[in-house]
């Protein structure tokens, strides 16, 4: 992972918290979906509702639903765990910044 800039892999943890907590919420983020008048309104509802920059919402917005099944819920939280674990090591390292 050290070849992967930084910043690159702050941008994946942020869209990946967005993803998380969305999966979490599911049946909040469908309503807000729903509810919306559209896409742009529903991006903004659902950056509002998980507290996400536009991002986020919009890598929510472009979820596969039918396949967020229990198995890739559990793959995308390693995901987000390992790369918040990187980053914490990247910023206490000596040449830990990328």
């Amino acid at each position: 992972m050290r070849s992967v800039s930084t910043h690159i892999v702050q941008e994946r943890l942020e869209l990946l918290d967005a993803i998380v907590a969305a999966v979490a919420r599911y049946a909040d983020v469908a309503a807000a979906i729903a509810l919306a008048q559209d896409r742009a309104a529903a991006r903004a509802a659902v950056g509002t509702l998980l507290g996400v920059a536009e991002t986020g919402a919009r890598a929510v917005m472009d979820l596969r639903w039918g396949e967020l099944h229990a198995e890739s819920r559990n793959l995308l939280r390693a995901e987000r765990d390992d790369l918040a674990s990187e980053l914490r090591a990247r910023s206490s390292g000596p040449a830990g910044r990328g």
